[in-house]
This record gives structure tokens, sequence and C-alpha cells, in this order.
């Protein structure tokens, strides 16, 4: 078993309600890479895509997804664009179990439809929206993954629990992980090319 696990799929998959769940329940660290990315850069998603592109949140997202391989027990759960990176998703594979998270796009627009988060892949809004960018991504997500797990008609502790169920199967999971490494590798991103957050 490989020492961390990573959760990938699109937005409104349970990807990171699942896996703080399942961090709290293998005594794992959690790591959420999109939350990182604001707190590095003291923007939201949305506003990083505004100012600076598309272009530049991918190089933030290659930087922070490259830096994970520091973590030894750890539950990673990535935006969703990290699973359809062929770059990322090499960066991952070696050091973690990649677990894809699935739902037709009807369970994700309705999922999706009433948070507040915007998210700039999906706008604007609409079950098409959704139905195109799955159609897009699904190919990579199934070639990078080690195994799919479907979340239509679960909740996130089914889910969790799905999980944790291949995990037996596959041997167990190491637990071991450094809070200390965590805070020390957290790095600064941004490189001064967004305007600072006021």
């Amino acid at each position: 078993m490989k020492k961390n696990l990573a959760l990938i799929g699109m937005s409104g998959t349970l990807k990171s309600t699942v896996g703080r769940r399942l961090a709290k329940k293998l005594q794992l660290l959690f790591i959420d890479t999109d939350d990182m990315i604001e707190f590095e850069t003291g923007r939201s998603i949305p506003e990083i895509f505004e100012l600076a592109g598309e272009d530049y949140f991918r190089s933030l997202e290659r930087k922070l997804v490259a830096s994970l391989s520091d973590y030894d027990g750890a539950v990673i759960s990535t935006g969703g664009g990290v699973g359809a990176d062929d770059e990322n998703m090499r960066a991952l594979s070696e050091h973690c179990t990649v677990v894809w998270l699935d739902a037709t796009p009807r369970t994700i627009f309705y999922r999706l439809k009433n948070t507040k988060r915007t998210r700039p892949k999906l706008e604007p809004f609409s079950l098409k929206k959704v139905e195109e960018l799955c159609l897009l991504r699904k190919a990579d997500y199934a070639r990078h993954a080690d195994v799919k797990i479907d979340t239509d008609f679960c909740n996130a502790s089914r889910v969790a629990q799905k999980i944790t169920d291949f995990l037996d199967c596959e041997g167990g999971f190491v637990t071991l992980f450094s809070y200390f490494l965590f805070f020390r590798r957290c790095c600064l991103f941004c490189s001064g090319d967004i305007p600072p957050a006021r």
C-alpha cells in the first residue's frame, strides 16, 4: 500500500467531506488542495481565475501537488482538474493510492446547485455544463485511478466505508505522519503575479 491516499473526481462527488471522514477514521492528516491554494494566496479560486487566469492557477496546483510527495500518511482531496492533468497524476501516483469518486452529471448538478461556492469551469452553471465537463474528464480519471467508487445515492459516511473496505482488501493503510512536516512544508505558492488580497 502506498503511503498516501488521493481522492480525484469532479466537484460534487463528496471528495472533501469524505476525505475529512477518512482522515479522522484512519488517524491521518487531511489535505485539501483547493483550500491550501486559497490559504497561501489569500484569494479564492474564482478570484485567481479572474485576476491571473486558469494557466496561472494550474501552475500553482502543480507546484502544490509536487510538494505532497513529502507527506507520509495523508488523505489528499484534490480539485476537479488535478485528476485530468498528466503531470499532476504522475506525481500523485508515485506516493498515493488514487481513488476516483464518481457520480452521474445529474447527481453532481443537484449537489452543487444550492452551494454558495462558485466553480469557474462550470460557469454559467447548468446541467449541460456539468455533462460536458464530466465527459471531458472521465477518461483521464479512469486512466489514473487505482479504484473507482460510485457516490450516487450515497452519503459521505457510506462512501468513506466503501473506501476503507477497499483498503482493507488491499492490506490496510499506514497511519504514520508528521504534523510538523505539514506546517513546515506549507510553501507560499503565490509568486506575486496576483494583486494582494485586501
